[in-house]
């Protein structure tokens, strides 16, 4: 197949996604050019559910892959701010892949198309999978107390304790923040200086914001 065939049957899939996903209640929350897609809808207590489609073009085919994911917007806008990037990322997730494999069931949830006649049942497919995988996924996380609980059984890197961090703030849990701030700080020391920038930017925003905060309320 020619690659401007390909891009195509890509721009082709991802009108199809969008206006499919959107029937079935969903919000467009990124578009990518025909590269990546996501889709997000409420689900309880202020958190949001995500369902995010990765497009890779080959010399003949799309494949595709999904993955999923539950967010409180709060969480993810400071935390970008306080590192200072355009948008943030949801705080559990996991590859629609994983959850398929987990259940015990072969193939995965990766999808190949070579043909617009494909994009409808791949769709189908997918929409079936979220329903089976997907949803019972999102059912375990009903609020931001359960997101910090997954977190605190993750979080390592310098961005996951940091959202831990904010998560903490915003449920008033100070103490705890504070201590996920120290590791932080300690981080800092043996960081390359780039990345030790960055955390010393999320930890100084931090302070600053919940110091606010706490005067607002007092």
């Amino acid at each position: 197949m020619e690659l401007s065939k390909v891009c195509e049957l890509a721009e082709k899939l991802v009108e199809e996604l969008v206006e499919e996903f959107r029937s079935q209640g969903w919000e467009l929350d990124v578009i990518e050019d025909d590269e990546y897609v996501a889709f997000k809808r409420p689900h309880t207590q202020g958190i949001f559910v995500k369902v995010g489609v990765t497009i890779v073009q080959y010399d003949s085919a799309l494949s595709l892959s999904t993955s999923l994911s539950v967010g409180h917007p709060l969480v993810s806008e400071l935390t970008a701010r306080f590192f200072g990037f355009e948008s943030g990322a949801d705080q559990v997730g996991a590859s629609l892949s994983d959850l398929i494999r987990s259940a015990g069931v072969a193939g995965g949830g990766d999808l190949v198309i070579s043909s617009n006649d494909e994009i409808g049942p791949a769709i189908a497919r997918l929409l079936t999978e979220i329903e089976l995988r997907g949803v019972p996924f999102w059912a375990g996380y009903t609020s931001i107390e359960d997101l910090v609980a997954e977190m605190k059984l993750n979080a390592k890197t310098n961005l996951e304790l940091a959202t831990l961090a904010v998560a903490h703030g915003i449920t008033d849990e100070l103490v705890e923040a504070s201590s996920v701030l120290a590791r932080l700080d300690r981080m800092v020391e043996t960081e390359p200086e780039g990345v030790a920038a960055q955390t010393r930017s999320f930890v100084d925003g931090f302070r600053v914001y919940f110091a606010k905060a706490a005067g607002r309320e007092s």
